[in-house]
């Protein structure tokens, strides 16, 4: 007998009710940066179409996101001023602090989830506290609970631990439930197949295609891929110089990641893909 595929690739619509992979607005989380100041849409000149936004201008865009249907956005903080031991990243009226409360005022039901690390507050840079000489490890998780505790209260609907710091997720989790917080969910960046957090991610994305078919096929948990800022201006830039059609990789990039089997794709082209998707569906 003999097999005909191609039947079932006849017409566009038989192709996409038996498609293995598909890709939605609802698998995006819209990375953002977020700085001090008034009235501030700086552009980042090595990722062409990217912002660094003040809060007074960050809703404008979140307004824009949550209009193309994309559900979620990942808050990056860029303090005022930095210390030894990033006491900025917990404050109250931090950057991220009051971009969360303005967008939850502004834009509901807009997901919001924040990175919790201390590189952009330390003047060192590391992601841990430096004592003498040597990062420790117990007194960064300490600072890192503090920071995840104020983002939740605040209005984050997840916080998403990035540092390196042993533990942190354990510590994350118990800080949000000893302050009333159980409701806020942590989304780890990790490559683990087992994890006290609500949702694993794997970062970067395309670089662990493998890894995040190996952790699909071990953990239930819902799984988030990051594709990284390297990875969209590398594809811009190719684009640029008209070496690819940086449309077509940009959304292969995008199926290549939810083939392997990310629920959830974190990625700087969220925008230009669901603009995309939208035409392909009129």
């Amino acid at each position: 007998m003999n097999i005909r595929p191609r039947r079932l690739r006849k017409s566009p619509a038989l192709r996409a009710m038996v498609r293995e992979t598909s890709l939605s607005v609802r698998d995006f989380i819209c990375p953002l940066f977020v700085q001090h100041g008034k009235n501030i849409k700086a552009p980042i000149p090595s990722m062409p179409g990217q912002y660094r936004f003040s809060v007074d201008r960050i809703i404008e865009e979140v307004e824009e996101i949550r209009s193309l249907g994309i559900p979620a956005v990942l808050l990056f903080g860029l303090p005022e001023t930095k210390d030894p031991e990033g006491t900025c990243s917990y404050q109250e009226d931090g950057v991220v602090q009051r971009a969360v409360r303005a967008i939850k005022e502004k834009v509901p039901d807009m997901v919001v989830f924040t990175d919790v690390c201390l590189c952009e507050y330390t003047d060192h840079g590391h992601c841990g506290i430096i004592k003498e000489g040597r990062v420790d490890n117990d007194a960064t998780l300490e600072v890192l609970a503090r920071q995840a505790v104020s983002h939740a209260r605040a209005g984050a609907d997840f916080v998403a631990p990035s540092d390196m710091m042993d533990g942190r997720v354990a510590a994350v989790r118990a800080a949000l439930d000893e302050n009333g917080l159980q409701d806020t969910g942590v989304m780890s960046y990790a490559a683990k197949y087992a994890s006290g957090a609500d949702i694993v991610m794997i970062k970067p994305a395309l670089s662990y295609l493998d890894i995040v078919r190996s952790v699909r096929e071990e953990c239930l948990l819902p799984l988030a891929a990051y594709n990284v800022s390297g990875e969209y201006s590398m594809i811009k830039a190719a684009a640029e110089k008209g070496w690819i059609d940086g449309e077509g990789v940009m959304m292969e990039s995008l199926f290549s990641i939810k083939r392997a089997g990310a629920d959830l794709i974190i990625t700087y082209f969220a925008k230009e893909a669901a603009e995309v998707l939208r035409r392909n569906l009129l």
